[in-house]
């Protein structure tokens, strides 16, 4: 048995310190999968959860395929130096770009399944039974590739993180190889509900 759910949380949950039913109810297919797992043991069913990357999905596909937006009656290019020539780049142009950027590196929906095709096909499932399991880890373990023949983004890796909240400079010199840990992309899904 698998079930998906996703790391990233909705804006909702950024913006206000009240909980949230979408990420409340992703922390709880988390600990259902964990509970189903001990429970099914004696059985020889082994439960995981998946966390897909950022997936490409019809919509974004229509917004990579588009590259541009419309702000006051000007069509922008969406790249790095149409930013940089702007004197004062707005938030919203950057955010798009952003998004336009990790949505050209992003997995399609059969990478998912193509993870769900590696695990039951893996005799030693029992050891991952009860965990969280990313679909990029799963890749580099199994050995399979996305259906355009790469890998997409890791969303663990720390350049990665940095390039995503705007620290491309910092991105480039950071080593590849520095991931965040799974607790660390666990404790991301909380928020406090104080300020420290």
């Amino acid at each position: 048995m698998m079930d998906t759910s996703k790391p990233m949380k909705c804006m909702k949950c950024w913006k206000s310190h009240k909980s949230c039913e979408k990420r409340n109810l992703i922390l709880q297919i988390d600990r259902i999968s964990a509970d189903m797992a001990t429970e099914l043991q004696p059985y020889g069913v082994s439960v995981v959860s998946l966390w897909p990357g950022m997936v490409r999905t019809e919509l974004s596909e229509i917004l990579i395929n588009w590259k541009k937006w419309s702000s006051n009656r000007r069509c922008i290019e969406l790249n790095s130096s149409s930013i940089a020539k702007r004197k004062q780049p707005t938030l919203a142009l950057c955010v798009y770009y952003q998004l336009d950027k990790t949505f050209e590196q992003s997995e399609s929906a059969e990478f998912v399944g193509k993870a769900v095709v590696a695990l039951a096909g893996d005799k030693n499932i029992k050891e991952k039974s009860g965990k969280v399991l990313m679909t990029y880890d799963l890749a580099n373990e199994y050995g399979f590739k996305d259906i355009d023949g790469g890998l997409p983004i890791d969303i663990r890796r720390v350049s990665t993180a940095l390039e995503y909240f705007g620290f491309n400079q910092i991105a480039t010199i950071v080593p590849t190889f520095l991931r965040i840990p799974l607790w660390g992309m666990h404790f991301a899904s909380y928020k406090f509900p104080y300020k420290i």
